[in-house]
C-alpha cells in the first residue's frame, strides 16, 4: 500500500474486477482509495461517472442504456476483458498507471494488449457478403471464415473485423453485429460485437478476442449478424485481420493476498499534448463503437482540426491541489492541452491570467488551446454548484427548524389561552 502511494504521483489506479459487486475486496474498494488518498477510476457510489460507464459497459458489452442506479458504479466491471486488453487507449487517456489484476486477464495474456497501433495481417479481405433475412429480422453470415480458428490456441488470439457499409445501408440497418461462435457453450457476448449504426458513420471496427476456446464444442467461426428493414438481401463489405498484440502491462508488484499489480506502459500524464486533434461535435457514436477511435493518441473535440506531431510542446505541473492544477507550457506552435481529468462546466482554464475556453474532450476529459509560445496554465475548479447546493440545503434546513419553533409557539401559546 505503501509503495502505491509513494508512486502513484498525478495517475490513477484501476482495479480490473471483472463483476459488478459491492462486496468485493481489494486495496481500493469500498471507498477506500478516498481513505489512502488514492486517486482511482473505481467508484463506489452510483452516478459517479456514467459518462466512463459508457465506455467500459461494466453491466456487459450488450447494456448500453445503464439503470440510474448503476450508472457511474465502477466496483468492477462484466466487459473486463475488453476493458483492459482492448480499451487500454481509454485507461492510458484517463491517466490509470496501475491496474490491479483482480480477475488475471492481464497475465493469461502475458501483459500484451490488442490496440490501433498493433499491427495486423490480413486474414480475408474485402469479401462481400450477402446475407439474407426477412425485413426487420436477424440474418447470420459464417462461411468462408468457418475455419477462421481451427482447435484450441495455446496464445489467444484477436481479430480485427472491419465492416464498411454504403450511404444506404447506414440509413436502413437496423442491427448490425459481429461475433466467434463455436457452438451452444461458446455463444456468450463477451465475443460479440453489436454496433449502433449511424448515418454519419460509414465504417465499424470490432476487436473479437478468442478466450477460454476450450469452451467450444464446434469449429469456432466469424460471423456476421445483420438486419435491414428496406430489403431481404443486405451486401456488406467486410475485411478480417488477425492482430498481433503488443506490449501495454508490466508486472509491478502484488497486494497482500498475491493479486498482481501491473503497470500501464502507456499511461498518459494530468496534462499531455495529444498527436492530432478531430473535429468531433457529437460524441455519441464514440461511446457505442470505440472500437473506431485511438482515444489516447487523438483528441476527439468540438474544435478545428490540428496536427500536433511535429510541434515541440513541453508540459510540466508545478502545483497541484484538490482544486487547482498550475503547469507551465513551451511550444513552437499553438497547440492543444489535454487535462485527463472529468469533465465538468466548473472547471475553469487560465492562460497567464486570461480565462480561455475549456473543452470536453472525447465525450469524458477536458483540454484547451493554447497559443505558441512560454506560457503558465491553470485548470482551477469553481465549487459554485456545490456552494448553490450547500445554501439551498442551508436555507431549507433553517426554514424547517424555524418552521418548528413557530409552530411549538403556537401550541404554546393556543394551550395557556384555553386555561
Amino acid at each position: 500500500m505503501e509503495k502505491i502511494q509513494e508512486n502513484i504521483g498525478q495517475y490513477k489506479i484501476f482495479d480490473a474486477f471483472g463483476n459488478v459487486d459491492g462486496s468485493h475486496m481489494s486495496i481500493i474498494s469500498q471507498n477506500r482509495n478516498a481513505i489512502r488518498k488514492i486517486a482511482s477510476l473505481n467508484a463506489y457510489t452510483a452516478y459517479n461517472n456514467p459518462l466512463l460507464c459508457k465506455y467500459l459497459k461494466n453491466l456487459g458489452s450488450q447494456v448500453t442504456d445503464i439503470p440510474f442506479n448503476y450508472s457511474g458504479l465502477l466496483t468492477g466491471s462484466l466487459d473486463n476483458t475488453n476493458n483492459v486488453l482492448i480499451q487500454n487507449d481509454l485507461l492510458s487517456m484517463t491517466g490509470v498507471k496501475y491496474v490491479i489484476d483482480s480477475d488475471g486477464a492481464i497475465a493469461k495474456n502475458n501483459g500484451m494488449i490488442y490496440s490501433n497501433e498493433s499491427s495486423t495481417e490480413p486474414y480475408s479481405s474485402s469479401q462481400f457478403l450477402q446475407i439474407s433475412h426477412k425485413p426487420g429480422k436477424i440474418g447470420i453470415f459464417e462461411s468462408p471464415f468457418s475455419a477462421i480458428i481451427q482447435g484450441q490456441e495455446q496464445t489467444p488470439q484477436c481479430y480485427k473485423v472491419v465492416i464498411t457499409l454504403t450511404e444506404e445501408q447506414r440509413k436502413n440497418t437496423t442491427y448490425l453485429a459481429a461475433d466467434l461462435y463455436g457452438g451452444p457453450n461458446y455463444d456468450r457476448s463477451t465475443e460479440e460485437k453489436r454496433f449502433q449504426v449511424t448515418e454519419d458513420q460509414g465504417q465499424y471496427t470490432a476487436y473479437l478476442y478468442a478466450q477460454q476456446t476450450e469452451l467450444a464444442t464446434e469449429t469456432i467461426r466469424l460471423r456476421i449478424l445483420a438486419s435491414n428493414n428496406d430489403t431481404e438481401n443486405s451486401i456488406y463489405k467486410v475485411d478480417v485481420f488477425k492482430v498481433t498484440p503488443i506490449e501495454g502491462y508490466r508486472y509491478w508488484d502484488k497486494t497482500q493476498d498475491g493479486t498482481a499489480i501491473y503497470e500501464n506502459i502507456n499511461a498518459k500524464s494530468l496534462l499531455y499534448v495529444p498527436q492530432t486533434v478531430e473535429t468531433k461535435k457529437n460524441f455519441d457514436d464514440i461511446y457505442l463503437n470505440c472500437d473506431n477511435y485511438s482515444l489516447d493518441k487523438i483528441a476527439y473535440v468540438d474544435v478545428e482540426h490540428m496536427d500536433l506531431q511535429n510541434s515541440d510542446t513541453q508540459v510540466e505541473v508545478k502545483e497541484q491541489t484538490r482544486n487547482t492544477v498550475t503547469a507551465s507550457c513551451s511550444s513552437t506552435a499553438d497547440t492543444f492541452l489535454c487535462f485527463s481529468q472529468n469533465y465538468s462546466p466548473d472547471w475553469r482554464v487560465y492562460v497567464d491570467g486570461e480565462q480561455q475556453t475549456i473543452h470536453m474532450v472525447n465525450g469524458l476529459i477536458m483540454g484547451a488551446q493554447i497559443p505558441a509560445g512560454n506560457h503558465e496554465i491553470r485548470f482551477v475548479y469553481h465549487e459554485d454548484s456545490y456552494l448553490i447546493g450547500f445554501y439551498i440545503t442551508f436555507i431549507t434546513y433553517a426554514g424547517l427548524v424555524a418552521a418548528y419553533f413557530v409552530e411549538r409557539r403556537r401550541k404554546y401559546a393556543s394551550a395557556h389561552k384555553a386555561e
